[in-house]
């Protein structure tokens, strides 16, 4: 891989790393778990409409378990 590459790759990895962390994953239908993001350092968590139907029985996992 050329030089340049190489060094575009680490820092695709480098920004996949750290986004990776603020990705949740959002259980709110039985059978339908999906993902979300955490959108901003209190705790407020984005996801499509359709995931969350009620604001009941929604769970959500971190990264880090």
């Amino acid at each position: 891989m050329s030089g340049s590459l190489q060094e575009l790759s680490q820092q695709l990895a480098g920004v996949v790393k750290e986004a990776g962390a603020s990705v949740v994953r959002v259980n709110a239908r039985r059978r339908y778990p999906a993902s979300g993001i955490v959108w901003s350092a209190d705790g407020v968590i984005v996801t499509a409409h359709h995931v969350v139907r009620r604001d009941e029985g929604v769970t959500v996992g971190l990264a880090d378990g």
